[in-house]
């Protein structure tokens, strides 16, 4: 896979020490800047959990005991038929039994940095759509102002995933993930959710699905993604 980089409107960059984890964001005219406690609350990978969970076929992994941080809020789930027309998706309808859906949607998700003396939470909403890219809904409500304020942004999935991406990439290269481990005093960063979330970023999600996504499985076999590619992936530098 040719991977490229790609101007982003959305800047994010993550700095670690000492159990805290430094954020910068930048999005929609606005800089926002928070040191966010590692060992308490959700840590920066709740926000990689959530964009990953939020991509339409990441349910199942939702429902993990063993998700990285534990603490992932699912807020809001909606259930789609769906028409299968010359191998696309179409005419989407949305239906109360989950038994006859196509489609299942974590429509909402929420999450809370805890930066030891006040709060930044976080709320994404997705539109219901099965593109591999679509419009998230993000409202911060920023307690360390001195006045507490909400902040709204609608942004393309593709450019979340692709600032948090590079964020992840720069910070991982720097320390590894075993130094990322002991500096954040958070759970480890979840190769599988990062891997997703670049290639959305760069538009080909389809690059690191496993086979039971690209084909009908076979019992038995098992599932392959391709390991050379994930791996040329986690090392490319967005």
């Amino acid at each position: 896979m040719k991977w490229e980089k790609r101007d982003c409107p959305i800047k994010l960059d993550l700095k670690l020490a000492g159990g805290w984890e430094d954020v910068t964001l930048e999005i929609g005219g606005d800089h926002h800047s928070w040191s966010v406690s590692g060992c308490v609350g959700d840590g920066f990978s709740a926000l990689t959990e959530c964009l990953y969970v939020l991509y339409p076929d990441m349910l199942h992994d939702a429902e993990e005991p063993n998700s990285t941080d534990g603490e992932l809020l699912i807020k809001g789930t909606e259930y789609y038929t769906a028409e299968n027309k010359d191998g696309s998706y179409v005419n989407l309808q949305p239906t109360d039994n989950p038994y006859e859906s196509v489609f299942t949607f974590v429509k909402r998700v929420e999450f809370t940095w805890d930066l030891e003396g006040c709060e930044v939470i976080w709320k994404i909403v997705r539109d219901s759509s099965v593109d591999k890219d679509f419009k998230l809904h993000i409202e911060i409500v920023d307690g360390s102002l001195k006045e507490p304020k909400t902040f709204r942004y609608d942004v393309q999935y593709s450019d979340m995933c692709y600032a948090v991406g590079k964020a992840l990439t720069e910070a991982l290269k720097k320390r590894g993930f075993g130094g990322y481990h002991y500096s954040a005093w958070e759970g480890d960063i979840n190769v599988r959710h990062l891997c997703l979330l670049k290639a959305c970023g760069m538009g080909h999600p389809e690059a690191v699905q496993t086979s039971a996504a690209l084909k009908q499985p076979v019992f038995g076999e098992g599932e392959v993604s391709p390991f050379s590619d994930e791996l040329e992936l986690l090392l490319f530098d967005m």
